[in-house]
């Protein structure tokens, strides 16, 4: 037994996340997992993606930075479309 969880409290359901949430780390789709727990809606399976932080933070990483352009808005600068707008 591993000393760190000497002490803890194992649940069933603890062991039913956390397979749920390997599985999907390693690339297995939701309604199959879904499947295999006998969830009988994907919704109730979709918390499993919201909770886990370290695909945020892999998701957040692969982002582009954002910038903030020094240029106007392209609509800002048609003349057409802000004389259509000035119309109504």
């Amino acid at each position: 037994m591993l000393p760190g969880l000497k002490h803890k409290r194992i649940h069933p359901h603890s062991l039913r996340h956390r397979t749920a949430v390997h599985l999907l780390k390693s690339g297995v789709d939701l309604s199959t997992i879904a499947h295999g727990l006998g969830h009988t809606s994907i919704n109730t399976t979709h918390k499993y993606i919201t909770i886990d932080l370290e695909a945020k933070r892999a998701a957040i990483a692969k982002a582009e930075p954002v910038t903030k352009s020094k240029s106007l808005p392209r609509w800002r600068t048609d003349n057409d479309l802000l004389a259509w707008l000035k119309s109504l």
